[in-house]
């Protein structure tokens, strides 16, 4: 009996063994692949470059293990010019001012808010589906 072309089996097997290499691809790509979390900061505009911030211990702590930041969705380099220390003394929180110094772009005069992102914590994509897959809504990645 002659095999017709849809009972040829091999096409099949082709199509199966390229889904599965493409799911492995897939799969390694999300382990390997990682994410950032940014945190937003607003600072006001002193002088040319200089900006003067009002930050949370957990912000600071950011602030001297960051080198750069983000200003209207640019890399730029940073420097701290002055600490000034602890501004507000809250319960539980302190408030530093602190002033850096960054090319900032020059539609930005003196007391102006900056918009300033800060980058926090390192994630990979994995750990992303696997939040919504349990449905968590806490923040820890």
């Amino acid at each position: 009996m002659k095999v017709k072309n849809y009972e040829k089996m091999i096409f099949m097997y082709i199509f199966i063994v390229f889904i599965i290499f493409m799911e492995l691809i897939f799969c390694i790509i999300l382990f390997n692949k990682k994410q950032y979390n940014y945190v937003l900061l607003s600072g006001v505009v002193v002088k040319d470059d200089v900006v003067i911030l009002i930050v949370s211990k957990e912000e600071r702590k950011m602030l001297y293990q960051n080198r750069y930041l983000y200003i209207d969705d640019y890399r730029k380099k940073f420097n701290i010019i002055e600490d000034n220390g602890v501004l507000v003394n809250d319960y539980k929180k302190g408030y530093y001012e602190i002033l850096i110094k960054s090319k900032i772009n020059n539609k930005y005069k003196d007391n102006d808010v900056v918009s300033i992102s800060i980058k926090n914590k390192k994630y990979r994509l994995i750990n992303v589906f696997k939040l919504i897959w349990d449905g968590d809504i806490n923040d820890d990645y």
